[in-house]
């Protein structure tokens, strides 16, 4: 299924790092971008950074694949598609997610929530790094640790 899943879709070619704290204020960055869920707790929001974790694009909406899309067309019509590197999401990240960020050339996917195993096995195959959080100081990386750094 993988496979067939991922025949339009290449590797992500990309020697991006970040640090392990600066992964933690990515993630607070998205709690704090959100409006509508502290009113309504129960939309979901993306929100895509550059290399040099400035944010590139915020999207909100009742769907999670919806706030993604959002996210990845603000950039892409603000022409700063080509420099994301990091997709924060406020729920699980799902294949179809990971497929989504592939096809944006988004190395790294940090969540709230845990990832699904078939977005692992995909994250894996098609070298993007899926990262959430266990608690406050505490990350889960579920594949390409090589690019979350600890001193």
């Amino acid at each position: 299924m993988i496979k067939d899943l991922q025949q339009i879709l290449t590797p992500i070619k990309s020697n991006f790092e970040i640090d392990f704290d600066a992964v933690f204020e990515c993630l607070n960055k998205l709690s704090e971008s959100q409006t509508h869920y502290q009113t309504t707790r129960g939309s979901h929001a993306a929100l895509l950074f550059d290399q040099q974790r400035e944010v590139i694009s915020f999207a909100e909406d009742v769907g999670r694949h919806n706030a993604l899309d959002k996210a990845i067309g603000k950039a892409f019509m603000s022409r700063k598609l080509p420099q994301a590197r990091i997709a924060v999401l406020s729920s699980r990240i799902s294949y179809e997610l990971v497929q989504k960020a592939a096809r944006a050339h988004l190395p790294m996917m940090l969540s709230h929530s845990r990832p699904t195993s078939l977005a692992v096995e995909m994250g894996k195959s098609l070298n993007i790094t899926l990262a959430f959080p266990e608690n406050e100081s505490e990350l889960i990386i579920v594949c390409g640790q090589n690019r979350i750094q600890k001193d």
